[in-house]
């Protein structure tokens, strides 16, 4: 009796983890604002502003997420979000995550951009979920 409810118990956890990861998976995540916060010599300090909506009927929580960013397929720069999001059923929340972006690496994309070509906009990462079994890794992807 004991080992039926052991095996219940932790396929239901693995159940509620798969549903959590594919919850993520779901959510709109889009980049809505870029702010300035210093400039150097070398390079810029960034703050990206993202909007995350839930369509689910469940909560979405992620713990972190890590990201690379990409302007017209060039490498710009990695970035993080180290707080924890948690985002109710059909509601949005916004985050911040601090960016620092090369000069040297922005040249063809700030050149695409003076001569009026579209710059397709990239980020890849992954985010992270904290499970009692550990943290599960999901990952991101946004074409903007």
């Amino acid at each position: 009796m004991l080992i039926v409810l052991f095996l219940s118990a932790t396929l239901g956890c693995e159940a509620r983890e798969q549903k959590a990861a594919e919850a993520l998976q779901k959510c709109d995540i889009g980049l809505i604002d870029v702010r300035i916060v210093s400039l150097g010599f070398t390079s810029a300090s960034l703050e990206l502003v993202f909007s995350i909506t839930n369509p689910n009927s469940i909560s979405v929580t992620f713990d972190r997420a890590d990201y690379d960013l990409y302007g017209s397929e060039k490498y710009l720069g990695h970035g993080f979000i180290s707080r924890k999001v948690n985002i109710p059923p059909s509601a949005s929340r916004t985050v911040s995550s601090p960016f620092e972006v090369l000069y040297s690496d922005v040249g063809k994309v700030a050149w695409d951009i003076l001569r009026g070509e579209n710059v397709s906009w990239k980020i890849t990462g992954k985010a992270y979920i904290n499970t009692p079994k550990g943290e599960m890794e999901v990952p991101l992807e946004l074409n903007l």
